[in-house]
């Protein structure tokens, strides 16, 4: 319980779904016989906050199975009210970006990803490096190679279906698009690739 208080962060698996998605502790409730948390999964609404029991496996410590933001990002800190009249209008304006969970406006803090930066804030060969570092998890990269096996004669998701994709996996649209880019481009040059056993597949198609 010493490791669970209210605004921090985890890496969860939503119920009954494939990969693990960040979350931060809304709520808690320890005086029940059966302890545990409410979460609120980053950039989903709130009505998809879950509770999860303390001690489930589908808690992990924050960014276990999530990529990690680009150096230089400082997680939000909370205000402490004894300096407050010491900061200035200019500080002020810098700190309104990362408020704290604790601020009356009660919006959770948003954080900024790798796939929320545009190309020009990425460093040549930075793509390649962060996709040997931060590969997506086994099962969701099992998920994406049953599709394509499964939809091998046309490739091409619909709008729908990446919708349902994104939601199983927790990844952003453009995330899937580009992995059925390139996977479409490894069928049309080794069709055999949809024999390739997931264990075997290091992330991209």
């Amino acid at each position: 319980e010493d490791n669970f208080e209210v605004g921090a962060w985890f890496d969860v698996q939503r119920e009954g779904k494939v990969s693990y998605h960040e979350a931060q502790i809304t709520e808690l409730d320890f005086e029940s016989n059966v302890k545990r948390m409410k979460f609120h999964f980053w950039k989903l609404s709130s009505d998809r906050d879950e509770w999860v029991d303390v001690g489930c496996p589908r808690i992990a410590p924050h960014h276990s199975y999530t990529p990690r933001p680009l150096d230089g990002y400082k997680a939000p800190k909370k205000k402490n009210n004894s300096d407050k009249n010491k900061v200035s209008n200019i500080d002020k304006e810098k700190c309104s970006d990362t408020q704290s969970p604790s601020d009356a406006s009660g919006i959770l803090p948003q954080k900024r990803k790798i796939d929320d930066l545009p190309p020009s804030n990425l460093a040549e060969g930075t793509t390649d490096e962060l996709k040997k570092t931060l590969p997506f998890p086994q099962s969701t990269i099992d998920y994406l190679n049953k599709w394509v096996t499964q939809h091998a004669a046309n490739p091409f998701p619909t709008t729908d279906e990446k919708e349902v994709i994104t939601a199983a996996t927790g990844l952003s649209k453009r995330q899937v698009g580009d992995w059925m880019a390139r996977a479409r481009k490894k069928l049309r040059k080794k069709p055999d690739q949809l024999n390739k056993t997931p264990a075997q597949d290091n992330g991209e198609p």
